[in-house]
């Protein structure tokens, strides 16, 4: 898979992508050479990625003050949202409300704690549907600001102005969108939380391991794999399997069975890029037919894997969903169901 990458910048931003402990720091060398530093950095922050490259050439002494500035502020940007997302939270849990961070947000907190390599937008948290009012109520009462541009009953948005900088927070209650139609969402969500991960030095909650992984697969389904925010969501899954030392991938298996062959892909593009470690029965348990496969990477390779688009046109994303689909019935749940 690694023949879809078409320029050095593209290379050299895949070997950066790896977790920091297992990053080839050879191979990256032998992509910077070729690589020139001003392109490069307009390339990475093109991606959202430039702060992740950043701390490479740190490690290899070759950073400079247009690498070091966007990393440190970025640092100390994300630290200022999450001093205000744990006074937040500790307000919820003072009104017996339990709230669970998700990806990216659950990925810095708790479980790849180098800020300056978790590029992302707002933070998505996840409460019970019974708590969704109750939370806003407490939201509101400590200067967040309700933001009115979604109908979706199950998610909404709210916004505050930092001392420097601002927050973003989603607040749900799905952990993702069923493209199946066929999972009740409201018991998921439950046995969510008596499965999830307390945080040290924090009310906040994250998923389990395997529910994370889920979770994050289903998104990059919903973004068609290769949408915005393209390349990185791929790290998200990299991260969560190589920094959960308690993994069991026979409980993935069970809990995203009923996803189908859409899981195969999800975790064969980071597998193939990122040698993100997947045993081989994980991918025996969700393989699909050869012609489905074909027409798949038929699809990644028309699209590419840099430069996302923000949605597919409709006619590739048919070509795609004929993939992991059997039927036109299916297919069409799926597109119905990404906009619930």
């Amino acid at each position: 898979m690694k023949d879809l990458l078409q320029t050095p910048y593209e290379e050299m931003v895949i070997a950066c992508l790896k977790d920091s402990e297992k990053a080839d720091y050879d191979a990256i060398v032998s992509q910077y050479v070729h690589c020139n530093e001003r392109k490069l950095f307009e390339f990475a922050n093109q991606h959202e990625v430039a702060t992740i490259i950043a701390m490479r050439l740190r490690h290899l002494g070759k950073s400079s003050p247009l690498w070091n500035g966007p990393t440190d502020d970025w640092k100390y940007r994300l630290t200022q949202r999450f001093e205000k997302l744990d006074a937040l939270v500790s307000c919820l849990e003072a009104s017996n409300i339990r709230v669970m961070a998700l990806k990216n947000a659950a990925i810095a907190r708790a479980i790849y704690p180098v800020w300056e390599e978790c590029p992302m937008g707002n933070f998505d948290l996840l409460v019970l549907p019974e708590d969704l009012e109750r939370t806003g109520v407490i939201f509101a009462d400590n200067g967040m600001t309700h933001v009115e541009h979604t109908k979706k009953s199950f998610s909404q948005e709210y916004h505050a102005e930092l001392s420097d900088d601002e927050l973003w927070i989603k607040l749900q209650t799905r952990p993702f969108t069923d493209l199946t139609g066929t999972t009740d969402m409201s018991a998921f969500v439950r046995r969510m939380f008596d499965r999830s991960l307390s945080v040290d030095g924090t009310p906040l909650r994250i998923p389990s391991p395997e529910d994370h992984l889920l979770l994050i697969c289903m998104s990059i389904l919903r973004r068609r794999y290769v949408c915005v925010p393209g390349i990185r969501m791929y790290t998200e899954i990299d991260r969560v399997i190589r920094r959960s030392p308690s993994f069991t991938w026979n409980k993935f298996i069970e809990q995203a069975r009923f996803v189908g062959t859409a899981i195969y892909f999800a975790l064969y593009i980071p597998k193939m890029l990122l040698d993100t470690p997947i045993p081989e029965n994980v991918f025996d348990a969700f393989r699909p037919t050869k012609t489905a496969f074909t027409r798949f990477m038929r699809v990644i390779r028309q699209t590419g894997l840099f430069y996302p688009p923000k949605n597919l046109s409709f006619f590739r994303e048919c070509q795609m969903l004929s993939a992991l689909y059997a039927t036109p019935k299916d297919i069409c749940r799926a597109i119905y169901y990404r906009e619930r």
